[in-house]
């Protein structure tokens, strides 16, 4: 079972749905079959000891890396402008790759002449400079991150620009990184506080000259301090929170699109017209990272996409479709019942049969070595079949309150565009899947993608109830 999850949660509700369905799971190595009695006890010190182990086993990683850090070695990580060599003794450490060195150089010398980080990846990215992602081997959209290998703005400022070792000195344990619950991937989830920080100096690493390492860095600080007091002044120091954020993707390379000029002065700071719509990765790393330099006025577009769920996304003959493939869901899911309890029922049948030969075999005293053991079997298969009858399909309350909820919400997004944006705005990621922004000769277009799960959902069905009848979307 450790091997089946490490996660007590995950662990129990997997083999309730496998349960449900009829497997049987067995662990050959601990002894474990769910068809036992007692197995639900087994599978729950499982959990527990799961996670037990994985911290037991990230405290000796943590802890090796302390002396490998100690001791003179790399305890991993990636730095532009350096590669790992082994030195004699089999110590790993790192070694300067000159041609990187001098584009290091060239970002901080940039930098320093008042370049923003943006002009700087847009510059790097028209030079076709590789960055620091070219080389990893990491699939188109994998795990969220981009595989174009094209340099953006925030690696200018948050990988080159802040990297201690540019300046000749090794620093290690400043975050703590933990997998996320649901996704699995490695995220940082805390910044340690400097004194737990572990520094090592290394000028032989040194790239960057003391002056100018210094003079990059009082310009970050003013300009950190600048976006900090404007923040204070015009935002109360809170984000400012737009209702389309994390909806909007870029047609050509998958980016978000961004509020691109949020930051410009403006004669009215509450004129929504004078913000737009850009390509991330268009916006932070130019031209060469992503073509679509489309920039989409934010009134306009927020009203186009509401306009578009007011109408065309409730027309009567999507509703019609809607209510189709919700029947047949339902008729499927009634089928599915029925033939898995027959199914049941014959296997317990047949159960039931092998205990009374077994038994009808002992009275006439007709026992063997093993039939004490098959007695004991057939028994637990009898009462695990007995115990898991399918749960039967739920009487699911209909679409017209779906719909009328539906529409109510809808009606509702004009007045909380001004009055309420995050209210708006939550409303809008429960109804959509997503939305694609096309860049066409003529124009440019939204795709927007919705479910009937979404909207069943926002009538208050469960997530078992909601299940997915197929997709519909309409474009703008």
């Amino acid at each position: 079972l450790t091997r089946f999850s490490r996660n007590a949660g995950d662990l129990n509700k997997e083999l309730e749905r496998l349960t449900f369905r009829g497997v049987r799971v067995i662990g050959v190595q601990d002894g474990y079959d769910s068809a036992r009695k007692g197995s639900k006890m087994q599978a729950g010190l499982s959990g527990i000891i799961g996670p037990a182990f994985i911290e037991m086993v990230s405290e000796k990683v943590t802890a090796k890396g302390h002396i490998l850090h100690d001791s003179g070695c790399s305890v991993g990580g990636r730095a532009f402008g350096y590669e790992s060599v082994v030195l004699p003794g089999g110590r790993k450490w790192w070694g300067i790759v000159p041609e990187r060195a001098e584009w290091v150089r060239w970002i901080f010398k940039h930098y320093a002449a008042g370049w923003s980080p943006r002009r700087i990846a847009a510059e790097l990215n028209a030079l076709g400079v590789p960055s620091p992602g070219a080389s990893w081997a990491r699939k188109p959209n994998a795990d969220g991150k981009r595989s174009d290998g094209k340099w953006l703005a925030s690696t200018i400022n948050g990988g080159i620009l802040s990297n201690a070792l540019y300046n000749g000195e090794y620093v290690w344990n400043r975050v703590q990184w933990r997998k996320h619950p649901d996704s699995g991937i490695r995220v940082v989830v805390a910044r340690r506080p400097p004194e737990e920080w572990k520094r090592r100096p290394c000028p032989e690493l040194r790239i960057v000259p003391q002056g100018l390492w210094a003079k990059v860095q009082a310009r970050r600080e003013s300009r950190k301090s600048a976006v900090t007091a404007a923040a204070c002044t015009t935002n109360g120091g809170g984000r400012v929170k737009y209702i389309l954020s994390g909806l909007l993707t870029c047609g050509e390379c998958g980016s978000r699109l961004v509020i691109a000029d949020s930051r410009k002065k403006k004669t009215d700071p509450e004129d929504r017209r004078q913000h737009t719509y850009a390509c991330a990765s268009h916006t932070n790393g130019g031209m060469h990272a992503c073509a679509n330099d489309r920039r989409i006025p934010r009134d306009i577009l927020e009203q186009r996409v509401i306009g578009t769920l007011q109408t065309e996304l409730l027309t009567p003959e999507r509703i019609e479709r809607f209510r189709k493939r919700l029947a047949q869901k339902l008729n499927d899911r009634t089928s599915n019942f029925a033939a898995a309890d027959a199914a049941r029922r014959r296997k317990l049948a047949e159960a039931e049969q092998k205990v009374e030969n077994i038994m009808a075999a002992i009275e006439q005293g007709i026992v063997t070595p093993t039939t004490k053991e098959r007695l004991i079997a057939a028994e637990a298969e009898r009462d695990g079949l007995g115990r898991e009858r399918p749960a039967a399909p739920k009487v699911v309350r209909m679409l017209p309150g779906a719909v009328s909820r539906y529409q109510d919400l809808v009606a509702e997004l004009p007045r909380l565009l001004a009055k309420d944006p995050d209210r708006a705005r939550d409303i809008l990621r429960r109804l959509l899947v997503a939305l694609r922004v096309i860049r066409e000769k003529n124009g440019t277009f939204i795709e927007i993608a919705t479910s009937p799960e979404r909207l069943l959902g926002l009538a208050g069905f469960t997530p078992r109830e909601a299940r997915d009848c197929g997709g519909s979307g309409g474009r703008i």
